[in-house]
């Protein structure tokens, strides 16, 4: 009618909340991060428990990492292939059994170190591939102008669900065993899997090309544009950098500062992690609110500050806090420039390129770190990963991520 207003479509949040195939594909990550983020922080303590030796938590850092470093570029010419919502389904169901192995194998005596380290690189390999299909799906399903809102809120829900996995250490230990505690985690996949088979995506995002045979030329068409592409470039260098140098001396060095200076053991971890998690919540809200009008280049070269440094507990706890609010900038804003920026036949690849280095290249760190875990205190690993991570600030603030609006 006449004099009326024009209806306002919603934006940010409560467009996300309208759309039902955003909905379905939030609340399939949310159910498996609840398992992951268990499984991922009993996973050292397991490693020490069957083993004994400090140089394992790096190891099995390794073999979470390993998997991205090696996998990740063809991962992501298979999630550009195949149909990405039957991969994701597929990678879960299997995944799940991999994690009722643990506690068979403890059941019957015979868990030891290669065990768990082998079971902890399948796991990370397909939930690799479900993260890569994740990721390249969002840009079908959500408008460009949404797509940091996006990002944000899949960091806040998926925090959220972290934060849950990483309470139910305590008890879950206690009540469980640390091997038995696997089986949640294979729990939560199962769930996750069976949510995605009522995923709809919109018409226009089925592919209906006839399906090529798999080539190099496949693989180095995602190399191609990476490398033409200054931005996409100047993040996976500095990524490199940090994944190569740094990472692992936080996710080693932090459980040995739980166990030998603080005398503590996983629950204390998981506390040191679920003060991370809360940030990371804390700055995806900020985020997802301005996130449309930030300069997101500055952002991710500002979250390289992000490191924590701590020296008792309170302190290790307030640092987890702010670096993980800090650090949460760099993976919202890099995903989201590169959902806007690269074209869908190509972004499953560039998305496993970007793997491959964070955290693919965190293999090396791990192995870094568990060496030097045997000459250097646990407080000496985190402060020297700080000083690597500020360079990485350095070094972005001359690069084409700062001048480039």
């Amino acid at each position: 009618m006449e004099g009326q207003s024009p209806a306002v479509s919603p934006s940010g949040y409560r467009a996300l909340a309208c759309n039902p195939a955003y909905r379905t594909l939030l609340g399939s990550a949310v159910l498996m991060w609840v398992g992951q983020s268990l499984y991922i922080t009993i996973l050292p303590w397991l490693m020490l428990d069957v083993t004994g030796s400090k140089s394992a938590v790096g190891w099995a850092t390794t073999a979470r990492y390993l998997p991205f470093l090696l996998l990740a570029v063809p991962s992501g010419t298979l999630v550009d292939r195949l149909d990405r919502r039957r991969l994701m389904i597929a990678v879960n169901m299997l995944a799940a059994l991999l994690t009722v192995a643990v506690p068979i194998l403890s059941a019957v005596g015979v868990l030891a170190g290669w065990h768990a380290l082998l079971i902890a690189f399948l796991l990370s390999a397909s939930g690799l591939l479900y993260y890569l299909a994740r990721s390249s799906i969002l840009p079908q399903i959500v408008p460009k102008e949404e797509i940091v809102t996006a990002n944000s809120a899949n960091v806040v829900l998926v925090g959220l669900a972290m934060i849950a996995g990483t309470a139910l250490v305590g008890p879950v230990v206690q009540a469980l065993g640390l091997a038995n505690a696997f089986a949640i985690h294979g729990g939560t996949l199962i769930l996750s899997a069976l949510l995605l088979s009522s995923l709809r995506l919109p018409s226009q995002a089925v592919q209906t090309e006839e399906r090529q045979p798999l080539s190099w030329r496949d693989l180095l068409e995602g190399v191609s544009y990476v490398w033409h592409d200054p931005v996409v470039r100047s993040i996976l260098l500095l990524d490199a950098l940090y994944f190569v140098l740094a990472d692992g001396m936080v996710m080693v060095g932090v459980p040995l500062f739980v166990k030998d200076v603080l005398h503590a053991g996983p629950e204390v971890y998981g506390y040191i992690r679920t003060a991370g998690y809360a940030g990371m919540l804390l700055g995806a809200l900020w985020l997802g609110r301005l996130g449309r009008s930030l300069h997101k280049e500055r952002l991710i070269v500002l979250g390289w500050l992000g490191y924590p440094l701590f020296r008792a507990l309170a302190p290790a706890l307030v640092a987890s806090f702010f670096a993980s609010m800090i650090g949460n900038l760099i993976p919202t804003c890099g995903a989201s420039l590169m959902q806007e920026r690269v074209p869908q036949e190509v972004l499953g690849r560039v998305f496993g390129i970007w793997n491959m280095i964070a955290p693919g290249c965190g293999s090396f760190s791990g192995m870094i770190g568990g060496a030097l875990a045997r000459v250097l205190p646990a407080t000496g690993l985190v402060a020297l990963g700080a000083v690597i991570s500020c360079g990485n600030a350095l070094l972005g603030r001359v690069s084409a991520l700062w001048r480039r609006k």
